[in-house]
């Protein structure tokens, strides 16, 4: 299987649940946030895990040829920066937990990740 459609698959998974339990279960998100605001070391252990996801993604896929695989690049690299923001500035967590207060910008946002995840498995598994 072409990594680039494994990717699309498994992104598109990703944001399409992650979305709508998100949008289900919105207490759990401020919960999490108020875990992740109340505890330095733990975003920089979840940063951790997340570069030793994103670096192994980053080398695998960085493919700029100008095709939807661009987008699945985009989403390798932002989940890589990720990572090394939260190891190196884990305090910048709290000023997103501070944007997600306003619950309109929440549920919009997760309407766009359901739809991109959508976008993605009808790539991933319709081509």
């Amino acid at each position: 299987m072409d990594i680039s459609i494994f990717l699309t698959q498994a992104f598109g998974l990703y944001f399409v649940i992650a979305g709508v339990a998100m949008l289900i279960k919105p207490r759990c998100i401020e919960d999490l946030m108020e875990t992740f605001s109340n505890s330095r070391g733990l975003v920089v252990l979840m940063g951790f895990f997340i570069l030793i996801i994103g670096i192994p993604l980053i080398l695998v896929h960085n493919i700029w040829d100008g095709s939807w695989r661009v987008l699945i690049t985009i989403f390798v690299w932002l989940t890589f920066f990720k990572g090394l923001t939260w190891v190196l500035v884990p305090e910048s967590i709290g000023t997103w937990g501070k944007l997600l207060n306003n619950s309109g910008l929440v549920k919009g946002l997760l309407g766009l990740v359901v739809i991109l995840g959508l976008y993605l498995l009808y790539i991933g598994f319709g081509v």
